[in-house]
């Protein structure tokens, strides 16, 4: 999936989009999209602290 046959505007509204389906994927290209999963990962992730 690339990010123009998509309509996303960059690399991370393509992540964040893909992110919405509901499903699992994994991240293989292009190279600056291998981080922004992460990155929103690790954001969800301290946004709910463990009780």
């Amino acid at each position: 999936m690339r990010t123009g046959e998509q309509g996303a505007d960059s690399v991370e509204t393509l992540g964040v989009c893909v992110g919405m389906l509901g499903y699992d994927f994994d991240v293989t290209g292009p190279p600056e999209l291998l981080t922004h999963p992460r990155e929103l990962a690790g954001r969800y992730a301290r946004s709910t602290p463990l009780e």
